[in-house]
């Protein structure tokens, strides 16, 4: 799920889209990003409305700069979450147009497994379980493995979702399965698994991937 590498049509470009797509640049490069910069981000995430693309950018630039520690003192975090937790709206079909549910599911990546904010735990939680979207429950489900990882003090939590998540998905009829590689992927990086010990990168998980041995280490951290 990179959608990072989306671009926007070349068409009806717009100085807004050029100054987020500069400060985007700017974030990957590394650089800090100066206060007047995290002012346009900050702007264009609390609106959340007007053009997708000016959205999708400025979701991705921050969370860009929160993985490199420039936040804006928690705005872009709070920008990120209310996109994050916003309920799927009307989405266009057209082509070369970007889905809601995309956006979110950067402003997803960017707060679990970018920024791996522990305040934002039961956001994730309620995303990974109950979020109408199967595109943006993927990585909730990922953050939940992450967020796990990071903080000691959520592992419990995380692999009581993450092993309740996959048994209900191989329970079903037909199981989604990509968002059982999701839910896989989560508890593979809650447990800290090694790459190579996981199944390779092109294909997706099955249940006679996640090995007896990675279930019984996911059910003892959720006792």
């Amino acid at each position: 799920m990179r959608l990072g590498a989306l671009r926007r049509p070349d068409v009806g470009r717009i100085s807004l889209q050029d100054q987020l797509e500069t400060i985007s640049e700017a974030a990957e490069a590394g650089r800090g990003l100066s206060s007047e910069e995290i002012n346009v981000l900050e702007m264009v995430l609390e609106r959340r409305s007007g053009d997708p693309w000016d959205l999708f950018t400025a979701a991705s630039a921050a969370g860009l700069a929160l993985r490199g520690g420039a936040g804006g003192d928690g705005r872009l975090l709070d920008g990120l979450r209310a996109i994050a937790a916003s309920a799927t709206r009307d989405d266009s079909n057209e082509s070369g147009r970007i889905s809601y549910d995309e956006i979110r599911v950067v402003a997803v990546q960017a707060i679990g497994s970018g920024a791996k904010d522990a305040s934002s735990a039961a956001l994730m939680f309620r995303i990974a379980e109950r979020d109408p979207s199967a595109l943006v429950r993927m990585p909730a489900l990922v953050a939940v493995g992450d967020l796990g990882l990071e903080h000691p003090h959520l592992r419990l939590d995380c692999a009581r979702l993450l092993l309740k998540a996959i048994e209900f998905i191989e329970s079903t009829q037909g199981p989604d399965p990509e968002l059982y590689d999701a839910a896989c992927e989560g508890a593979f990086n809650l447990l800290n698994v090694p790459l190579q010990d996981r199944p390779p990168l092109l294909r997706m998980c099955t249940p006679e991937d996640f090995r007896s041995s990675h279930r019984q280490r996911l059910r003892s951290l959720a006792r």
